[in-house]
């Protein structure tokens, strides 16, 4: 999940996405010279499948005011 607002929680990011299918891991990747958030998030969901539905249809919902970009990230 790309262009996050920077100041939600794991939890709200959970509460979207669990709507969609378990969500097993949020993870918020930090700047390691600055320990801030650069920007982004990682929704592990488990299921491929699950996932793939789940970007489809949140992808250019709104989320705090910012527009949600998301993307399967490739292994």
């Amino acid at each position: 999940m790309r262009q996050i607002p920077t100041d939600i929680t794991e939890a709200e990011v959970t509460d979207v996405f669990k709507k969609h299918g378990e969500v097993k891991q949020v993870r918020f990747p930090l700047d390691p010279k600055t320990g801030e958030r650069i920007g982004y998030a990682l929704i592990d969901m488990g299921d491929k499948e699950q996932e793939e539905d789940t970007i489809e249809e949140l992808n250019g919902e709104d989320l705090k005011g910012v527009r949600l970009r998301l993307n399967r990230n490739v292994d």
